[in-house]
């Protein structure tokens, strides 16, 4: 089954039948999603929150990155997901359709389904709900939640989970500019480092303090060639 794509949940009426247990929940999804967290943190936060809100045995969060695949970012249930690696391209599968399409599918029996993944019908998921993650338009991603039992997802369902994605979306949004500040701020500590007058040693200990934190490594080093330019030499970790 298709559910019909739709406009941004905030521009449609409230559900009472949600009210108020699950608007609370929903409340806290925003609380979380407002957090200075980094994203990967935050995505796991919300991952809770959501297959909470929804009664679902798993969910997931795949990001669009630069080569415009869907990568799985984090998962509840679905952790294989994230360990392997999975790529789907934009309109391929499940998620890849919802992606395209700037619309919420749901899935009641994965059997009959094309996916692109195995790791889902692997996992034993029999229905599914995805939605896209949307900001002012754009696609940053998928939110998708599963059962291990069949499950009938509704509109109300499709509503509900998109209105947690458009929260959620904006959380990642903020998490990833405050990344981007970041490393920003790295570079600029970087550049005032190498202009410095610092004795060799200091300035290159400097250097990799910040090189380290711009690309989110845990080793860094300099070999410098010897006096001969026969061999390099660890000069500084």
């Amino acid at each position: 089954m298709r559910l019909p794509g739709a406009a941004s949940a905030y521009d449609r009426p409230v559900n009472r039948a949600w009210m108020p247990d699950t608007l609370q929940a929903l409340q806290r999804v925003t609380d979380v999603a407002l957090a200075h967290l980094p994203l990967d943190d935050l995505l796991t936060e919300l991952l809770e929150r959501i297959a909470g809100i929804l009664r679902s045995d798993t969910a997931a969060f795949l990001l669009l990155d630069e080569d415009g695949d869907l990568v799985a970012r984090a998962a509840k249930g679905l952790e294989e997901k994230v360990e392997r690696g999975v790529r789907i391209p934009l309109g391929r599968g499940f998620a890849g359709r919802i992606a395209a399409e700037k619309r919420a599918i749901a899935i009641h029996d994965v059997e009959d389904a094309d996916l692109y993944s195995p790791i889902l019908r692997e996992r034993g998921i029999r229905s599914l709900l995805g939605v896209p993650l949307l900001v002012e338009g754009d696609v940053l991603g998928v939110l998708h939640v599963g059962t291990l039992t069949p499950r009938e997802y509704t509109e109300s369902d499709a509503d509900l989970l998109q209105l947690a994605a458009d929260r959620a979306a904006l959380g990642i949004a903020h998490a990833r500019e405050r990344q981007s500040l970041r490393v920003l701020q790295a570079l600029q500590r970087v550049t005032d480092v190498g202009l410095s007058y610092l004795p060799l040693n200091e300035l290159l200990v400097e250097l990799l303090e910040g090189m380290t934190e711009i690309l989110d490594s845990d080793t860094a080093s300099f070999l410098l060639l010897d006096e001969d330019g026969d061999e390099l030499v660890a000069t500084a970790a």
